[in-house]
């Protein structure tokens, strides 16, 4: 329900109430004073909150502030803001990590079967060479 507001013709006070939309023309108190037009009521800046008062953030996991509270937070939990694409090529990546792994254990299975020998499959799947190269990089 909004909030209106009245002169009342019979306290001679203005008084602020709660009232549903069809019921808003005249003073509750009976007297026929017409509503009063008047500004929003800045309640935020009254209080000293700001745009972000309140705000329940879902990453957080807390209600915060404002901007400044968030950064704060973040910073004392050690995180960062995510730049624009940087989950989809993290998830490319993490695609890409599982289709060579799962390539590995085909290959290394594959070995074990033609020699029977577990060395010698390791062997072949990693070969030194290859280690070697990537340790290097």
């Amino acid at each position: 329900m909004p909030l209106y507001e009245y002169d009342c013709l019979m306290t001679g006070k203005r008084m602020e109430v709660l009232r549903v939309y069809t019921d808003r023309r005249f003073c509750p108190c009976g007297c026929g004073a017409p509503r009063v037009i008047s500004a929003p009521a800045r309640t935020a800046f009254r209080w000293g909150d700001t745009q972000w008062s309140g705000r329940y953030d879902r990453g957080l996991g807390t209600t915060i502030r404002d901007e400044k509270h968030r950064k704060e937070l973040m910073k004392r939990r050690g995180l960062r803001e995510l730049q624009p694409g940087e989950v989809e090529r993290e998830i490319a990546t993490a695609e890409k990590r599982d289709a060579e792994h799962d390539a590995n254990v085909a290959n290394f299975n594959k070995h074990r079967a033609e020699t029977g020998d577990v060395g010698l499959a390791l062997a072949r799947t990693f070969p030194a060479d290859k280690i070697l190269a990537e340790s290097n990089d």
